[in-house]
């Protein structure tokens, strides 16, 4: 039995990480505040978030505890110890009992000084037992070895019947192990505060890559084996047809996550090496969100509050898929919620709740959809509706003549501009008179990731720089501005990014404009003339906020590229 050098557990394993240059204090406190990471599972998040090196974790903890480490190489010899164990037991405390090549045991972990479960799988295993650090991705490979690839055989082995594959993998998908892993996923990408998951089953692996800052990143997947058990434990909490494998599906979850309640979307699609799987977190919490908190300066908010300021009328919100567009109506809602006003929406889902404000989603199987929902709201005497998206022309004519008599309506429509927001609408089949008659405002938007305040780094923007790429002075910087660039610590998990922050363009429909566009003018003539009445760009709008040390010039240009 090893023994572990005296006084070792008084003295902090983050404080020795740090004291090693493995991981910063900074970044562990971020992860875990001011507790320490005593369990298995605590390191295993440090590696997730990308804080610290699995195999360097490895190498330090083999001398911290003074136990062997098993690498790769070495554990080609090893075979799982076969015990009747309990697999969740095995996964979540991240142990695996292996056989050595001359019959000794060996338990293998990720944290030797996770005491309990390594007692408690001592006291299973009967005999004396050597203790080892393996590496997580090769300790992944043990468990799958014990835990996973056993089940999956039984659902997907050669010479089983349809519809005996279906009720193993219904087994499979309630089963300990499945769980776990499915359960990890959803812990983790809350961890890393991703907005999207995406499982992705390719020729003999399966990807996982999650969406952080907007930005798609891989993660440390599952084994390829446990697949059709990962996507069928989705399917069985999402309510989908665990028997449809062929046609795409939609559907939805709300699960608890810790001692967090989260809902999630889900949508699946056949590729040719299996089911894919991208998932949408929603964060439905009760919030009250201001204008500056979602990114709009001083100017803008002043143009907004005018904006909202009108008691009939139409204010649109342009931007593709994932721009904050939600973010910002609810914004708007959150400063028009008050006593003396009716507030009613109809959302698709409904991602933030407002107190005082009643919120309807869309439910297209009881026949509730955008413009049935709109049919019903004026019923309602309402003073603001929201509507979620117009996204055919029955809504958009309805949602017009909401805003002609009497109602403020809000909305979002897809479009890459504000301009260009006006002839979509007019290609959904609202008159022109109509659009011109409604529309007080549109804003246009996209998010930029914001640059991590505690590494960005001060420099300006050399004439070299600026002269090789035309980009810099279309989206309107200038040489030997001050700008910020991104660098990377453990706080931002060495991206240079942490959160998001939106950039804006307010195309208001003042006379002039008004005139232009019921002429029939083009998005191309009336962004024309709405720049030479003061409108900024969204391009402009990042140049500002690189500017000011928000984000840095190369996320400007790769967010909202120029025109």
């Amino acid at each position: 039995m090893n023994s572990m050098p005296p006084g070792l557990h008084s003295h902090s394993l983050l404080a020795a990480l740090s004291d090693a240059g493995l991981a910063s204090r900074e970044a562990t406190r971020d992860l875990f505040g001011e507790n320490e990471a005593s369990r298995a599972s605590d390191l295993h998040r440090l590696i997730e978030a990308q804080i610290v090196d699995a195999d360097a974790l490895a190498g330090f903890l083999s001398s911290y505890y003074g136990v062997r480490l098993l690498d790769r190489q070495q554990l080609a010899d090893y075979k799982p110890a076969a015990q009747n164990l309990s697999n969740r037991f095995l996964v979540e405390n991240w142990i695996a009992p292996l056989t050595a090549p001359d019959g000794h045991l060996v338990i293998g972990v990720l944290h030797p000084g996770d005491d309990d479960p390594i007692t408690a799988l001592r006291a299973v295993l009967d005999g004396e037992a050597e203790v080892c650090v393996i590496p997580a991705p090769d300790l992944e490979t043990c468990l799958e070895h014990l835990s996973g690839a056993q089940y999956v055989a039984q659902a997907t082995g050669e010479g089983a019947t349809s519809e005996a594959a279906i009720d193993s993998l219904r087994d499979l998908a309630s089963g300990a192990p499945v769980v776990v892993v499915v359960d990890d996923i959803f812990k983790r990408a809350l961890d890393l505060r991703a907005t999207d998951i995406h499982i992705e089953p390719m020729r003999g692996r399966l990807v996982m890559r999650f969406r952080i800052d907007g930005v798609l990143r891989i993660m440390p997947s599952p084994p390829h084996e446990m697949s059709d058990a990962i996507v069928s434990r989705i399917k069985v909490l999402a309510g989908l047809d665990i028997t449809e494998r062929r046609k795409p599906q939609d559907g939805a979850m709300r699960l608890p996550v810790g001692d967090r309640e989260i809902e999630l979307r889900v949508a699946t699609l056949t590729s040719i090496h299996g089911e894919t799987v991208v998932m949408r977190i929603l964060h439905r919490d009760s919030v009250l969100l201001d204008f500056a908190g979602v990114g709009l300066d001083e100017d803008d908010r002043r143009i907004m509050h005018r904006l909202l300021e009108h008691t009939h009328g139409m204010i649109a919100v342009a931007g593709p898929t994932g721009s904050g567009k939600t973010t910002t109506l609810a914004a708007a809602l959150s400063k028009l919620n008050d006593p003396g006003r009716k507030i009613v929406t109809i959302e698709d889902p409904v991602e933030y709740q407002i107190p005082g404000i009643v919120q309807s989603q869309i439910n297209t199987a009881a026949g509730m959809t955008f413009a049935s929902a709109l049919r019903a709201f004026v019923r309602q005497d309402p003073d603001v509706i929201l509507i979620g998206e117009m996204r055919d022309g029955e809504t958009a004519r309805a949602a017009v003549q909401a805003a002609l008599t009497g109602h403020l309506v809000l909305s979002t429509v897809h479009a890459n501009t504000a301009a260009a927001a006006f002839t979509r609408m007019r290609d959904l089949g609202v008159e022109t008179y109509l659009l011109v008659g409604a529309l007080r405002g549109i804003i246009s938007q996209r998010l930029l990731r914001r640059l991590c305040d505690h590494c960005k780094e001060e420099g300006v923007l050399s004439p070299e720089l600026f002269f090789s790429d035309t980009r810099y002075q279309a989206v309107g910087f200038s040489p030997g501005q001050k700008v910020f660039n991104a660098v990377g610590c453990g706080r931002c998990n060495s991206t240079g990014y942490r959160g998001r922050i939106a950039v804006f363009e307010i195309l208001v429909l003042d006379e002039a404009i008004t005139e232009l566009a019921s002429k029939g003018a083009d998005h191309a003539m009336i962004e024309a003339l709405a720049l030479e009445r003061g409108m900024r760009t969204m391009s402009h709008d990042g140049a500002r906020k690189a500017g000011q040390g928000l984000t840095s010039p190369a996320e400007v240009l790769r967010v909202t590229g120029f025109r």
